[in-house]
């Protein structure tokens, strides 16, 4: 049954700066936000299994309710049609208008949702506990049971094509779909992981527990842990391009990327509270959202001072054709070099201050130098020509 709609309720906002530029903005409830999503720059949604979902309409600056139904994960396929998934009782539910007003939808059981990816204006998937996971084709008219491959609780699903998906579950690691999930294929068996990114249908992110932070750079083929010099529970994960990225997790953890995921920088906000998800909005602005209904937003992200930064790293000439000579005030071990989508393609033993790359195998293009020292490490970019 359709719920009540407050359209023209205005949360009461307070703001409160905090470090490095980030805003906490509260909605003035003690209830946990678990998911936020954006259409565009300025229209955006947040809400929890608990709580309302809430609208911006100014890129996350102020709030309004928009309906009374709980979401834990949201899903749009265009502008106008989304689709939400929630706890028992309020698992599934529809917009047709850019999410103005939601409908509920009939699940097919009890089971509590975690997750949901749309597809199409009418097909949408559903994962939850029990490691339960359906498909609607007709706008939620009706359902197919279809197998996970999994008993356990799956936490978040992702397609990147009307054939090609991916889901991540507890104690089962990720398995991929070629077919619209009539079948999945075990891809990667580590241990639990919470939410995944695609940027594109080949490079894709999925963080766990521990900071771990995997990446794929060939569609779940092969996969690489990343450095992240974090312990933390990571919750959720989202980026703007391919070299722009957050994640988000317990301890009130954000970690940001500006060279796809080779290095992240922690940024500090005094919050220690659990945060959940996150979106970006442009390569330095970002909104997260979190338990007891915290409301982050930072408008121009900049990069912390490391302490284990390397000072005085020089690499010339730049741009450079055949050579570049990477020169530093401390004792360079190792040095490797990736490319723009964060693939390794050369390193090299240094153990000295000065070292001269032969860098004439490379294509032209933008590429990264990691320049490590003891347990320092600097990033510099180059242009091979």
């Amino acid at each position: 049954m359709k719920k009540f709609v407050c359209l023209i309720c205005l949360i009461m906002i307070t703001k409160y700066t905090l470090a490095q530029g980030w805003e906490e903005v509260y909605s003035g409830s003690s209830f946990d936000l678990d998911a936020i999503h954006f259409i565009d720059e300025s229209i955006g949604y947040a809400a929890g299994g608990f709580t309302d979902i809430l609208r911006t309409t100014d890129g996350g600056a102020t709030w309004a309710t928009t309906d009374d139904i709980g979401a834990r994960d949201f899903s749009f396929y265009d502008s106008e049609v989304g689709y939400s998934a929630s706890r028992v009782g309020e698992s599934m539910a529809k917009t047709v208008n850019g999410g103005v007003t939601w409908t509920a939808i009939t699940p097919v059981n009890g089971n509590s949702l975690w997750g949901v990816a749309t597809v199409s204006p009418t097909t949408a998937y559903f994962v939850g506990t029990g490691g339960v996971l359906w498909r609607t084709t007709n706008s939620g008219q009706s359902f197919t049971i279809l197998n996970s491959g999994t008993s356990n609780l799956i936490t978040d699903i992702f397609f990147t094509s009307e054939q090609v998906g991916y889901l991540t579950a507890q104690l089962t690691g990720l398995r991929k779909t070629t077919n619209g999930g009539s079948s999945w294929t075990t891809i990667w068996t580590g241990n639990s992981s919470t939410e995944m990114h695609f940027v594109t249908e080949q490079i894709g992110y999925v963080v766990g527990p521990q900071g771990r932070i995997i990446k794929t750079t060939d569609a779940g083929a092969n996969w690489e842990q990343l450095v992240t010099n974090s312990n933390d529970i990571l919750f959720g994960v989202h980026f703007y391009d391919i070299n722009h990225g957050i994640v988000v997790g317990s301890g009130g953890t954000i970690l940001y990327t500006n060279d796809a995921g080779l290095t992240w920088d922690r940024q500090e906000t005094g919050i220690s509270l659990l945060l959940n998800d996150v979106r970006m909005l442009s390569p330095t602005s970002a909104v997260v959202v979190g338990d007891n209904d915290t409301i982050l937003k930072n408008d121009n992200i900049v990069l912390s001072v490391a302490d284990n930064d390397i000072q005085n790293v020089n690499v010339f000439p730049n741009p450079a054709s055949n050579s570049i000579k990477v020169n530093s005030d401390s004792f360079i071990e190792h040095i490797k070099i990736y490319n723009v989508l964060g693939q390794e393609v050369a390193s090299y033993s240094v153990q000295e201050f000065t070292k001269e790359l032969d860098i004439s195998n490379l294509s032209d293009g933008n590429y990264f130098l990691k320049v490590y020292s003891g347990k320092a490490v600097h990033v510099i970019r180059f242009i091979k020509i």
